[in-house]
C-alpha cells in the first residue's frame, strides 16, 4: 500500500513538476536567447564607436588598432566580426580568409544597416555551413553612415548557450523528485 501511494504521489508530483517546467524552460530560453542577442547588439555599437575615427576619415583611428580591437574581442566571445566601409567593402574582419575589399553589400544585414537601420536575426549561412545569429549595425559619423560593423555567431553557439540555462530546470525537476521519494519513504 505504501508503495503505491508512493508511485501516486511521485506520478502526481512529477505531472505538475512537467506542466510548471516546460512552458518555464521554453520561456527561460527564449529570454536567455534575447539577452544574448541584445549583448551582441550592445558590443556591435561599442565596436561601431571604435571604428568611426577610421572609417570616417575625421580621427586619427589606425587600420592597426581596429584590428586589434576586434581580434580581441573574437578571441573572447568566439564571434566572428567584419567591419565594412560606406560602401560595403570590407576593411577589417576577424576571419583570415576574407580579403579586404571584397563586397559585402549581397550579405542582407549589411545591405540594411548601410541604410542606418541596425539589423537583428537569424539566417542560413553557405559560407558558415549553417545558420548564423547576426547583428549589423551602421557605424555613424554626424547623419552620414561610414560603415557597418557585424557580428555574427552560428546559431548552434547561441543554442547552446540558451540551453545551458534550461538545463537548471532540469536539475531542480530531479531534485524534486528524489526529494518527495525521500520524504515519502521516511
Amino acid at each position: 500500500m505504501k508503495w503505491r501511494l508512493l508511485l501516486a504521489m511521485t506520478g502526481l508530483i512529477a505531472m505538475v513538476l512537467v506542466a510548471q517546467d516546460v512552458p518555464l524552460a521554453g520561456y527561460l530560453r527564449k529570454v536567455e536567447s534575447e539577452r544574448l542577442t541584445a549583448g551582441l547588439q550592445r558590443d556591435a555599437f561599442i565596436l561601431a564607436g571604435a571604428s568611426e575615427d577610421l572609417l570616417s576619415g575625421e580621427g586619427s583611428g589606425s587600420l592597426i588598432d581596429l584590428q586589434n580591437t576586434i581580434d580581441l574581442y573574437a578571441a573572447e566571445d568566439g564571434a566572428r566580426v567584419v567591419v565594412t566601409d560606406s560602401l560595403g567593402r570590407l576593411v577589417a574582419s576577424t576571419d583570415p580568409t576574407d580579403v579586404k575589399g571584397d563586397d559585402f553589400t549581397n550579405r542582407p544585414e549589411i545591405a540594411q544597416a548601410l541604410t542606418r537601420e541596425p539589423a537583428t536575426g537569424e539566417r542560413p549561412s553557405d559560407t558558415a555551413g549553417g545558420s548564423l545569429v547576426y547583428v549589423a549595425v551602421p557605424v555613424l559619423s554626424g547623419a552620414e553612415v561610414s560603415g557597418v560593423v557585424r557580428i555574427t555567431f552560428r546559431s548552434s553557439v547561441i543554442d547552446e548557450r540558451a540551453n545551458t540555462q534550461s538545463r537548471g530546470l532540469l536539475l531542480v525537476f530531479a531534485i524534486g523528485l528524489v526529494s518527495l521519494f525521500q520524504a515519502v519513504r521516511a
